[in-house]
C-alpha cells in the first residue's frame, strides 16, 4: 500500500471517530482494576454499545424539531380559530332555528 493510501485511510478512520473509540476502549481496559478475561470481547462489547449522538447531530435534530414545533403551533392556532368561527356559526344557526 502506498504512503498516500495509508495516510488517506488513517485520515478516514480518524474523521469517523474509529481511532477515538478504539483508544477509549483500550483506556478502559488499562484503567480497570480487574482486567477482562477476553480483551477482544470487551472491546467488541464497548464498540457495539449504542452510538452516542454527536453535538452536530443533536443540533440538527433540535433545529428540525423547533421548526416542526413552530409549524404545529401554527396549525393549532388555525384550528382554534376555525373552531371558534364554527361555534359562532352554530350558535347563530341555533338562534335562527328557535
Amino acid at each position: 500500500m502506498s504512503e498516500a493510501k495509508k495516510q488517506a485511510f488513517i485520515d478516514y478512520i480518524k474523521s469517523n471517530g474509529v481511532l477515538d473509540q478504539l483508544a477509549k476502549a483500550v483506556v478502559q481496559i488499562y484503567s480497570s482494576a480487574e482486567k477482562p478475561a477476553d480483551a477482544m470481547d470487551f472491546i467488541r462489547e464497548i464498540l457495539s454499545e449504542k452510538k452516542v449522538e454527536t453535538t452536530d447531530t443533536l443540533s440538527k435534530k433540535i433545529l428540525e424539531l423547533s421548526e416542526e414545533n413552530s409549524t404545529l403551533k401554527g396549525q393549532v392556532k388555525t384550528l382554534k380559530e376555525d373552531n371558534h368561527h364554527l361555534r359562532v356559526k352554530i350558535a347563530t344557526l341555533e338562534k335562527k332555528a328557535d
